[in-house]
């Protein structure tokens, strides 16, 4: 978990909202759900067509969508990223 202005978020969410704020094109609309479908844990963007996903089978972040011509992307290690967008 991490905190947030007296909120605490899962570090994923953190990711994920970060996401959104850095990359709206990809992301739209902002404050989607998240959602478990083992062992992955996403929020899905019906404006945009794609998924920002994070697995708890190898902590690697994907993003299947239409910048990937609809196939899943590795992003990368999750730690890296969540350092990046400053959620640890």
């Amino acid at each position: 978990m991490v905190s947030t202005g007296g909120n605490c978020v899962l570090a994923p969410d953190c990711l994920f909202n970060w996401a959104e704020i850095t990359y709206p094109s990809l992301f739209a609309t902002m404050g989607a759900i998240s959602t478990t479908l083992a062992p992955y844990y996403y929020r899905y963007y019906p404006q945009t067509n794609a998924y920002l996903a994070t697995s708890s089978a190898d902590n690697h972040v994907y993003y299947p969508g239409p910048s990937s011509n609809n196939s899943i992307f590795d992003v990368g290690a999750l730690l890296p990223l969540l350092s990046t967008a400053r959620c640890q």
